[in-house]
């Protein structure tokens, strides 16, 4: 995650995600290293199981996710 937006290049990249919790963590790490303007980092899940779900919520409180969405079959979540 870059610091808050404050020039005119801002993009949202769009992580989805089911059960592939080290990847989704690699891919963020790793645009934290190379992107070079300011974006927002927003994950969508799945429906992944609890673990996968509680290790998001982990990056998302430590400000590695933007906004974080959990998809199941009855309703969605989000955290903003």
């Amino acid at each position: 995650m870059k610091s808050d937006y404050k020039g005119e290049s801002y993009i949202s990249i769009i992580i989805l995600v089911h059960n592939a919790y080290s990847y989704t963590k690699q891919t963020i790490k790793t645009l934290s290293r190379t992107v070079d303007v300011d974006y927002e980092v927003i994950v969508v899940d799945n429906n992944s199981m609890r673990r996968t779900k509680s290790l998001l919520i982990r990056l998302f409180r430590r400000r590695y996710i933007d906004k974080l969405l959990f998809l199941n079959i009855t309703d969605a979540l989000i955290f903003r």
